[in-house]
Protein backbone atom coordinates (compact mmCIF):
# COMPACT_ATOMS: atom_id res chain seq x y z
CA UNK A 1 0.00 0.00 0.00
CA UNK A 2 1.13 3.49 -0.75
CA UNK A 3 0.88 6.43 1.62
CA UNK A 4 -2.75 7.49 1.98
CA UNK A 5 -4.07 4.12 0.84
CA UNK A 6 -5.89 1.20 2.33
CA UNK A 7 -7.36 -1.95 0.88
CA UNK A 8 -10.75 -3.36 0.07
CA UNK A 9 -11.08 -7.14 0.31
CA UNK A 10 -14.15 -8.31 -1.61
CA UNK A 11 -15.54 -11.83 -1.33
CA UNK A 12 -18.08 -12.63 -4.04
CA UNK A 13 -20.21 -15.72 -3.47
CA UNK A 14 -23.46 -17.39 -4.35
CA UNK A 15 -25.79 -19.59 -2.33
CA UNK A 16 -25.48 -23.36 -2.40
CA UNK A 17 -28.32 -25.66 -3.28
CA UNK A 18 -29.98 -27.46 -6.15
CA UNK A 19 -31.19 -24.30 -7.91
CA UNK A 20 -27.86 -22.47 -8.04
CA UNK A 21 -25.78 -24.68 -10.36
CA UNK A 22 -26.06 -22.02 -13.11
CA UNK A 23 -23.87 -19.64 -11.13
CA UNK A 24 -20.74 -21.49 -12.22
CA UNK A 25 -21.21 -20.11 -15.74
CA UNK A 26 -22.16 -16.59 -14.69
CA UNK A 27 -19.76 -13.69 -14.00
CA UNK A 28 -19.88 -11.16 -11.20
CA UNK A 29 -18.97 -7.58 -12.07
CA UNK A 30 -17.58 -5.21 -9.48
CA UNK A 31 -17.31 -1.46 -9.84
CA UNK A 32 -15.80 0.96 -7.34
CA UNK A 33 -16.73 4.61 -7.81
CA UNK A 34 -17.95 3.78 -11.33
CA UNK A 35 -14.72 2.05 -12.41
CA UNK A 36 -15.33 -1.58 -13.39
CA UNK A 37 -12.94 -4.32 -12.29
CA UNK A 38 -13.32 -6.94 -15.02
CA UNK A 39 -10.95 -9.50 -13.50
CA UNK A 40 -13.34 -10.37 -10.66
CA UNK A 41 -14.52 -13.98 -10.42
CA UNK A 42 -16.28 -15.90 -7.67
CA UNK A 43 -14.05 -15.86 -4.60
CA UNK A 44 -11.95 -13.23 -2.80
CA UNK A 45 -10.05 -10.30 -4.26
CA UNK A 46 -8.09 -7.44 -2.69
CA UNK A 47 -7.80 -3.95 -4.20
CA UNK A 48 -5.63 -1.05 -3.06
CA UNK A 49 -7.74 2.12 -2.84
CA UNK A 50 -7.21 5.67 -1.65
CA UNK A 51 -8.35 6.19 1.91
CA UNK A 52 -11.81 7.68 2.22
CA UNK A 53 -15.38 6.94 1.15
CA UNK A 54 -16.17 4.85 -1.93
CA UNK A 55 -19.27 3.41 -3.59
CA UNK A 56 -19.22 -0.30 -4.46
CA UNK A 57 -21.61 -1.92 -6.93
CA UNK A 58 -21.79 -5.63 -7.75
CA UNK A 59 -24.02 -7.28 -10.34
CA UNK A 60 -24.07 -10.76 -11.88
CA UNK A 61 -24.24 -11.47 -15.61
CA UNK A 62 -25.74 -14.78 -16.70
CA UNK A 63 -24.26 -16.51 -19.78
CA UNK A 64 -27.02 -15.03 -21.97
CA UNK A 65 -26.09 -11.53 -20.88
CA UNK A 66 -28.98 -10.94 -18.47
CA UNK A 67 -27.96 -8.94 -15.39
CA UNK A 68 -29.34 -9.61 -11.93
CA UNK A 69 -28.37 -9.61 -8.27
CA UNK A 70 -27.59 -5.89 -8.06
CA UNK A 71 -26.24 -4.71 -4.72
CA UNK A 72 -24.65 -1.37 -3.83
CA UNK A 73 -23.02 -0.13 -0.66
CA UNK A 74 -20.88 2.73 0.59
CA UNK A 75 -17.55 1.76 2.16
CA UNK A 76 -14.89 3.78 3.91
CA UNK A 77 -11.26 2.77 3.52
CA UNK A 78 -8.96 3.68 6.38
CA UNK A 79 -5.30 4.63 5.89
CA UNK A 80 -3.27 1.43 6.12
CA UNK A 81 -6.41 -0.59 6.91
CA UNK A 82 -8.22 -3.35 5.06
CA UNK A 83 -12.00 -3.17 4.82
CA UNK A 84 -13.89 -6.44 4.28
CA UNK A 85 -16.92 -6.61 2.00
CA UNK A 86 -18.93 -9.79 1.35
CA UNK A 87 -21.38 -10.06 -1.54
CA UNK A 88 -23.93 -12.87 -1.67
CA UNK A 89 -25.83 -13.38 -4.93
CA UNK A 90 -29.57 -14.06 -4.69
CA UNK A 91 -30.87 -17.62 -4.57
CA UNK A 92 -33.12 -17.03 -7.58
CA UNK A 93 -32.51 -15.23 -10.87
CA UNK A 94 -34.05 -11.77 -10.78
CA UNK A 95 -33.47 -11.18 -7.06
CA UNK A 96 -31.20 -8.61 -5.45
CA UNK A 97 -27.81 -9.43 -4.03
CA UNK A 98 -26.71 -8.57 -0.48
CA UNK A 99 -23.59 -6.82 0.72
CA UNK A 100 -22.17 -6.92 4.25
CA UNK A 101 -19.22 -4.83 5.37
CA UNK A 102 -17.16 -4.91 8.55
Amino acid sequence: MSIGQGALRVTVGYPSGPFTHGYRDSRPRLSVDGVEHTEVTWGSHTFALPAGPHKVKIIVYAPGGDAFGLAEAPVTIGVGKQTELVYKAPRFHGGRGKIKTD
